[in-house]
């Protein structure tokens, strides 16, 4: 990937996933599996699996590379601990320039302002730096921390998008925010 790119506040940093990472990232998404399951669609057992986490960095790592996505870990600055995941995915070119973000935060670190923080540093990498135009987020109406996460980041809500997603055999609705480079 050529140049290191690290995206910080005072408390944390972001980078983008190396392969080094692939034991952490195993240890964030086992033990965040029951309380990510309230929000995210069903995942197979195995996913929850070293060999299939590692596989998902590669293909995370390569994603990036290509220019695709924006994938990174949310570090703890004083620990250089990883405590969650922040992405920009189908980034579209083009009429449209825009990006989708994702986020997801270990239960023990829920709470403390570093989602808010993540999504800035992430939401100001986007329109600086990617040169996005708009960014988008769908969450479930039930997630409050994260509905709260979007909104002090001047998320504005646009609508609801019906069946969306998959979760637990059935079609969930989410709600639609975005956040325009001018906002």
């Amino acid at each position: 990937m050529g140049k290191r790119i690290i995206i910080e506040s005072e408390e944390l940093y972001l980078r983008p996933f190396q392969k080094k990472d692939a034991r952490n990232l195993f240890r964030l998404v086992y033990d965040n599996q029951y309380f990510w399951s309230k929000v995210e669609p069903d995942h197979h057992p195995n996913y929850y699996t070293y060999n299939v986490q590692k596989q998902r960095l590669q293909d995370m790592i390569h994603s990036t590379g290509k220019g695709k996505e924006f994938n990174c870990g949310i570090f703890l600055r004083e620990k250089e601990q990883l405590i969650g995941e922040i992405s920009i995915f189908h980034i579209l070119r083009g009429p449209l320039n825009q990006g989708m973000v994702g986020f997801s935060l270990s239960k023990d670190y829920v709470g403390k302002g570093y989602g808010t923080q993540s999504l800035a540093l992430m939401t100001k990498y986007a329109f600086n730096d990617l040169q996005l135009h708009r960014v988008e987020a769908a969450v479930a109406p039930s997630n409050i921390p994260s509905i709260s996460i979007l909104e002090k980041n001047g998320f504005v809500k646009e609508g609801l998008l019906r069946g969306y997603l998959l979760m637990k055999g059935q079609w969930k609705d989410h709600l639609l925010y975005s956040k325009l480079e001018n906002d």
